[in-house]
């Protein structure tokens, strides 16, 4: 897949739908939904930009790309070293959008 070609908003929604999250695209903007449990449920839809937004990516970045890699995320892009060996990187003005890139390649065939 030629991601390169790819708007923001195409790479957030690939990165929801490779994460199971429920997501819908409502005036050019990727929303999600979390439900939190507790003493109620509630539902909370947001605004996710993982392109742009760091909270948004940072929970891929740390969670599920670092979790078994070592990550180097540079001005000019993002290199990832696999746990079984071998290489990921994406290079693009935008570190956080290479990232979210990253994640989708190592997901590509899952």
């Amino acid at each position: 897949m030629n991601y390169a070609e790819m708007s923001d908003l195409q790479i957030n929604i690939a990165v929801a739908s490779k994460l199971g999250v429920n997501a819908k695209v409502k005036d050019g903007a990727l929303f999600t939904s979390k439900i939190h449990h507790g003493e109620n449920v509630i539902s909370v839809t947001t605004v996710t930009n993982y392109c742009n937004n760091p909270s948004d990516a940072w929970l891929i970045i740390d969670g599920v790309i670092k979790s078994d890699c070592i990550v180097q995320i540079l001005k000019a892009g993002v290199i990832v070293a696999l746990a079984g060996g071998g290489r990921i990187q994406c290079m693009h003005k935008n570190p956080l959008r290479a990232a979210m890139i990253v994640f989708l390649m190592m997901n590509e065939g899952k």
